[in-house]
């Protein structure tokens, strides 16, 4: 079984080839074995990819733990948005 840091860098690969559902299966891979920052990235992903309110749930799980994420979510629930992510008014 590959370690957390092989399939961070599969994951960079893939992504570089902008194969994004590989990329993000990796990526969430090698968060769930211990790359926070792979945790991140998928979240990143998810939430771009159209699944916005799963996004924000992960968002919500790394929030608990890590400042910059805890930042984000603060900015992100500061927003009056449509439960898709837009804005309610531009």
């Amino acid at each position: 079984m590959p370690d957390a840091d092989a399939l961070f860098e599969q994951a960079a690969a893939k992504l570089f080839q902008q194969d994004l559902p590989a990329a993000r299966l990796l990526f969430r891979q090698a968060g769930e074995l211990g790359r926070h920052d792979a945790a991140v990235i998928h979240c990143n992903l998810v939430a771009q990819s159209g699944d916005w309110q799963q996004g924000l749930a992960l968002l919500r799980g790394l929030a608990r733990t890590d400042r910059r994420c805890r930042a984000e979510l603060d900015l992100i629930e500061a927003m009056d948005l449509t439960p898709a992510g837009d804005p309610v008014s531009v």
